[in-house]
């Protein structure tokens, strides 16, 4: 009964998901999150905590973390009890699980650079280096992470934080603390005013020797106009002797580079790079995830090659391959799933999706605002972008709109484009396709101020992109839309 009252604890959606700390060689789960204006924000983790419990299991070649090079496990060398008794679509829906328990095709190279980088710095009492790990989401970087993590065979603490689950960026010092107190390495409370003074003086007066590796995922959401914040929490690294390794991810590959002289200059940067999935690799991904499952039958190569290709020419995120084809085994009528299955599985997918009946029913100026989004958004590659940077493109696309419409000039046309580039933005997020968080922007004299970010609230970015595309009728918009 205790089991099932904590099972539906977690479905519930004001909790944030668990987080594996390791500790003194033991696994150790705590729940992490803070509530922003009434919300919890969620930290996306591929992999399920039972993943890195099974991955611990002694198997022939004795415990992973005893291995001096890293070698992905496979928990599924040998079958699972009471897996061949089940129906073969049934292992096909398992195996498209993004849960799934097993190892990370196509990620092995990047998964060996961080083993290597880690184990050293561990074994050299911590490291003087920021091991910076950037990449598109959904291309495996937090799970690779944890992961290797859970292989790794020194004795250390692991303290994760998400950044995207902080209230502001100076609440990563009080995350921080709280943490170095769950896993007993700190004793006294503080006050968030005074978490700062006590990290530091943590890192700066160890009373043991044990290695801290610190894991900031979502790097971008500490980023402040001056960037204090980034400098003072990196900068822990550059004490005497922290006994600290640094472990840094981002979406954005070039954040180091647009940091502030006096952050770059100082820090130094191990970079592991986790590129968006080919066409090849989220097909070799989906067979193997079906090989290991024993269910390759249940789908024709040319659907999963369809696949692959139709998700790599949009995102090359993973998991909406996934989802994909696990919704082709609920709409197919008879196995294998054919190309045919999995176009209608696409569309009833975006059909169900009432977001995209939302964006047909827009006029054109909210289509425009959606589409300049989504321009910002490839072209940072990142999941939220400034407010600020999507309506100065939606003011340049109009101003381009009406050249090509061959409408005179209005001199008042750019405060008009701002006013209504606030207005359709309000006009979004109140009919829940966009989803605006502040940001809290320390300045150099001391003053909070707060800087609007956007997000798409339940679409993917390609769906946006089909569902634009298949409501757009004006010529200049249609061409502006990524193919």
């Amino acid at each position: 009964m205790a089991g099932e009252a904590m099972a539906g604890k977690r479905k519930q959606p004001g909790f944030a998901p668990a987080v594996v700390r390791r500790i003194h060689g033991k696994t150790q789960v705590a729940a992490t999150g803070r509530r922003i204006r009434g919300k919890t924000r969620i930290a996306r983790i591929a992999h399920s905590k039972a993943h890195f419990a099974q991955m611990r299991i002694h198997g022939k070649g004795g415990d992973p973390r005893r291995r001096s090079e890293f070698q992905p496990v496979n928990p599924f060398s040998e079958d699972k009890k009471g897996l061949a008794q089940l129906p073969e679509i049934s292992r096909a829906r398992m195996a498209m699980s993004p849960a799934v328990l097993g190892t990370m095709p196509c990620r092995e190279q990047q998964q060996s650079e961080l083993f290597n980088h880690l184990s050293a710095a561990i074994r050299q009492g911590g490291s003087k280096k920021v091991l910076y790990i950037s990449g598109m989401p959904g291309t495996g970087k937090t799970a690779s992470v944890l992961q290797v993590e859970a292989q790794l065979k020194q004795k250390f603490a692991f303290v994760h934080i998400n950044a995207m689950c902080l209230g502001k960026p100076s609440a990563v010092f009080g995350e921080v603390w709280r943490q170095l107190r769950e896993a007993g390495l700190a004793q006294e409370r503080c006050s968030a005013a005074a978490a700062e003074k006590q990290v530091e003086g943590f890192f700066l007066h160890r009373a043991t020797q044990q290695v801290v590796v610190l894991l900031i995922d979502e790097l971008d959401c500490l980023a402040t106009r001056n960037q204090a914040i980034l400098y003072r929490i990196l900068s822990l690294i550059m004490l005497p002797k922290p006994h600290l390794v640094m472990v840094a991810i981002s979406n954005n590959i070039d954040l180091p580079e647009r940091l502030l002289p006096k952050v770059s200059t100082r820090l130094g940067f191990d970079r592991v790079d986790f590129r968006t999935y080919t066409r090849d690799q989220i097909h070799e991904i989906l067979r193997k995830r079906l090989e290991v499952y024993k269910a390759l039958d249940t789908f024709t190569n040319d659907t999963l090659k369809y696949c692959a290709a139709r998700v790599a020419g949009h995102s090359g995120d993973v998991r909406k391959a996934l989802q994909l084809c696990k919704r082709a085994l609920d709409v197919c009528r008879q196995l294998p799933v054919t190309i045919q299955d999995l176009r209608a599985a696409d569309q009833d997918l975006l059909q169900a999706n009432p977001c995209v009946k939302a964006v047909h029913g827009l006029s054109v100026k909210p289509r425009l605002f959606l589409l300049s989004l989504l321009l910002e958004m490839r072209d940072r590659q990142a999941e939220q972008v400034r407010a600020r940077q999507v309506s100065l493109r939606y003011a340049k696309l109009t101003a381009a709109r009406r050249r090509a419409a061959k409408e005179l000039p209005d001199q008042y046309r750019s405060i008009r484009c701002a006013d209504e580039a606030l207005d359709l933005m309000d006009r979004l997020v109140a009919c829940t396709l966009l989803t605006r968080n502040y940001m809290m922007l320390e300045e150099e004299d001391g003053l909070i101020s707060k800087d609007p970010h956007l997000s798409l609230s339940s679409l993917e970015l390609d769906d946006l992109s089909v569902a634009l595309r298949d409501s757009e009728t004006d010529p200049f918009l249609i061409e502006l839309l990524p193919q």
